[in-house]
């Protein structure tokens, strides 16, 4: 696993952030900033992922409470309509919380 990667326990809560730096979009605007979103598998988050957005830092945090293991696989930040991911997680779960 790559830092930043995780490995948690099914009912443990995944918790992280995608922040958007000027070395990452050199020409964002800060409206264009507001377009950080995550997909997950190739497609987009639970229902029940809790995201805020902090425009000060230009950080999207994510909670997924309770996980299970539909969660694990890959976490892509992406910025606005590029096609390119901008950092990755990969979340593995195994086991019961215990």
């Amino acid at each position: 696993m790559s830092p930043g990667d995780q490995y948690l326990k099914v009912g443990e809560d995944l918790y992280f952030n995608c922040t958007l730096t000027d070395d990452t979009t050199p020409n964002a605007t800060a409206f264009e900033v507001k377009e950080i979103y995550i997909i997950h598998n190739v497609s987009s988050l639970p229902s029940y992922a809790i995201q805020t957005y902090d425009e000060t830092s230009n950080t999207l945090a994510v909670l997924i409470p309770n996980i299970t293991l539909e969660d694990r696989g890959v976490y892509m930040c992406k910025y606005g309509n590029d096609t390119a991911v901008q950092h990755t997680i990969t979340v593995d779960i195994g086991g019961n919380h215990l």
